[in-house]
């Protein structure tokens, strides 16, 4: 990769590097292996380490706004909660080491800001189905935010050892989710 490569590739061995050995362990000596240049030439592409971190937080979050995106589209209440829950969950399992950049709050990146910013958009669209107040809205988005995150950051590390397939947990989980939001929504009315 080392002759005419972009900043868009420098960030993409990051990626690779991240999803395969976790995001703490990024080194710029490892980009720079990735891309077949020594280190002091991954500086004609970005600042330092801090910057790839960004960049793929920025990626992680833009990606996971168009994931979440389309498998919302065309469908509305529970269908659509089951849809978005699958879809970010696949993401996280695909891609665990730019999830995990994507979760570090001082991120400062107007874009980064702005598909985090949507995603919730987008959230809170689906969940308007279910006509919840201001605050019993802010809550589910965080349950639901919680439970594919918890869910899939356990999947990852291993740590459901029982022989009990996940797929089936999971729909299971996010079922009794929405099954607690519509009792929610029930009570209200």
């Amino acid at each position: 990769m080392a002759r005419g490569i972009t900043r868009t590739q420098v960030i993409d061995s990051a990626a690779a590097l991240v999803n395969t050995h976790g995001f703490a362990a990024l080194s710029l000596a490892q980009i720079a292996g990735q891309a077949g240049i020594k280190v002091p030439s991954l500086y004609n592409y970005v600042t330092g380490i801090d910057d790839v971190r960004q960049a793929l937080a920025t990626r992680g979050a833009q990606e996971i706004l168009a994931v979440v995106l389309h498998a919302a589209v065309g469908r509305a209440g529970t269908d659509a909660i089951m849809a978005v829950a699958l879809a970010y969950r696949a993401y996280i399992v695909h891609n665990p080491g730019v999830y995990a950049a994507t979760i570090h709050a001082d991120n400062l990146d107007p874009e980064f800001r702005h598909a985090n910013t949507e995603l919730l958009r987008v959230l809170s669209q689906i969940l308007a189905h279910y006509c919840l107040t201001e605050l019993a809205l802010i809550h589910a988005l965080r349950g639901l935010r919680s439970l594919v995150h918890g869910f899939a950051t356990l999947e990852i590390s291993g740590g459901f050892g029982m022989p009990v397939d996940l797929d089936v947990s999971f729909v299971q989980m996010v079922q009794t989710f929405i099954g607690g939001i519509s009792q929610a929504t029930a009570t209200i009315q």
